[in-house]
């Protein structure tokens, strides 16, 4: 299907630093993040203004530039690790005026796995911010070659406001520059960098584009809050995670508020529900296991949110049946699918009573549900090359020459409807000795789905025949 216009906006065209100093300029006092000042909430919070973004940005464009010097062809790559709070928008958008690619690492990864990243994509200056739960000298200590850098806190950063650094590109021109590297998780061997350009966070902008494309639901999700211009958002997600970035970067092609929680402690379901309630949040953006647990032992102050949150939308995993049955009537579910490989994907709106699961727009992006050979009624998500699609095929602008992605995610189909539901991976597909297979995250979804408890995990042996579920 051919791209939809759109004679205002150029959705999906748009550069994030540009789209950042317009906004400055345009509309400098508008409201882009509040993060609270500590996890005692009657603190308030810290809020940001466009301006005061921009103004970070310019300020560590230079301050960068001053440490390293521009970026050659042998040394275009630095890493960012810190703790969860703005200046990883600020250090990316920097990083992307000047030229260098930016490696986003897990900070839970291991010091073999940072040695392995570093070295792999050849980083040449590490930055971190204080506070961080890690030892950075251990880190620098096998690349002697490579620098450290601890950067400023935030407050000095938008307080700083210094001459603008400008960046000129055009869309055309910019479109396919690697701007950020995220990773695999390493789970089975060493993580893997994967390079994201312009044009893969494009699609967070262009999925407003599915509106004017006939369906039979409309499209749901992060992607819609824009459309009320300074709708206030909980993220809850890890910005060293691909889907903690995403999340930041939907909120500004969106124009709507970003909420983070304090630094200074830990998320937990309690503070998510107060601190939604301070800020007069309309969404919540977090991963199941915290809106578990609200509704598990906070279900009263949940109840305290309604009627001003809107819709609550889990990331990187589906909700508990118990979960989502008791919550749906009082508040829309969504779930967002996506994947550091393949970014967003067209996804619409299910209705109440079929919160978990997932409505897939097959008629634009190449999305396809094979069916797996050996297993009936389980399909393998696969996203087919189409040219013409480009605009919300991210993954391709990775992987530029493959002509299809197999995703290795494995879905079920709803019985009587055009939906779907996650029902595990192609690797999680176990032989055992006697030469069956089992699927055990498959057993641990049926028995999340089906109520008998409420977290599931299996455990096997290679060495017998038997595994045990708890």
């Amino acid at each position: 299907m051919s791209e939809p216009t759109n004679n205002d906006v150029p959705y999906g065209c748009r550069l994030l630093p540009q789209l950042v100093d317009e906004k400055a300029e345009s509309h400098p006092t508008q409201l882009m993040g509040m993060i609270a000042k500590s996890s005692d909430l009657s603190h308030g919070f810290f809020e940001f203004t466009y301006k005061d973004i921009a103004n970070a940005v310019n300020f560590m464009s230079w301050w960068l530039l001053e440490k390293l010097g521009p970026p050659s062809e042998d040394k275009n790559t630095i890493a960012y690790i810190g703790i969860t709070d703005f200046r990883y928008l600020v250090m990316e958008l920097a990083a992307i005026k000047i030229g260098y690619i930016i490696l986003i690492p897990s900070i839970r990864n291991s010091q073999e796995n940072f040695t392995d990243l570093f070295t792999g994509t050849n980083v040449n200056g590490l930055f971190f911010s204080g506070k961080l739960p890690i030892n950075i000298t251990g880190l620098v200590h096998p690349r002697p070659a490579m620098k450290a850098f601890e950067i400023p806190e935030f407050d000095e950063m938008t307080q700083e406001e210094g001459p603008p650094y400008l960046y000129s590109k055009t869309w055309d021109e910019a479109k396919d520059d690697v701007i950020i590297c995220h990773h695999t998780s390493g789970t089975t061997g060493s993580p893997k960098p994967i390079y994201h350009t312009h044009r893969f966070y494009s699609v967070l902008d262009a999925l407003r584009k599915l509106r004017h494309i006939k369906s039979d639901a409309e499209p749901f999700g992060i992607f819609l809050i824009g459309e009320v211009p300074n709708t206030r958002v909980y993220f809850g997600m890890p910005f060293f995670h691909f889907g903690g970035c995403a999340s930041v970067f939907s909120a500004l092609f969106n124009e709507a508020v970003a909420v983070l929680g304090p630094t200074d402690s830990l998320i937990n379901a309690k503070l998510v529900c107060n601190i939604v309630k301070k800020a007069r949040c309309r969404v919540i953006v977090q991963v199941p296991s915290i809106t578990d647990d609200i509704a598990k032992y906070f279900y009263q102050e949940f109840l305290d949110l309604l009627p001003d949150l809107e819709i609550i939308i889990s990331s990187g995993g589906p909700l508990s049946a118990t979960t989502g049955d008791l919550l749906a009537s009082k508040v829309r579910l969504g779930q967002v699918y996506g994947s550091t490989e393949a970014g967003s994907l067209a996804q619409q709106e299910t209705s109440d009573e079929d919160w978990g699961w997932m409505r897939f727009n097959f008629d634009v992006g190449g999305l396809k549900m094979e069916p797996l050979e050996d297993d009936p009624g389980r399909y393998e998500l696969v996203i087919r090359k189409i040219p013409q699609d480009a605009w919300i095929q991210g993954v391709f602008a990775i992987f530029p020459s493959l002509e299809e992605w197999r995703t290795r995610d494995i879905f079920e189909k709803h019985p009587s409807k055009p939906l779907y539901r996650f029902s595990g991976r192609i690797d999680d597909v176990i032989v055992l000795s006697n030469g069956e297979k089992l699927n055990p995250a498959r057993m641990e979804n049926h028995h999340i789905r089906a109520r008998t408890f409420d977290w599931g995990s299996s455990h096997w042996s290679r060495k017998n025949t038997s595994f045990t579920t708890y």
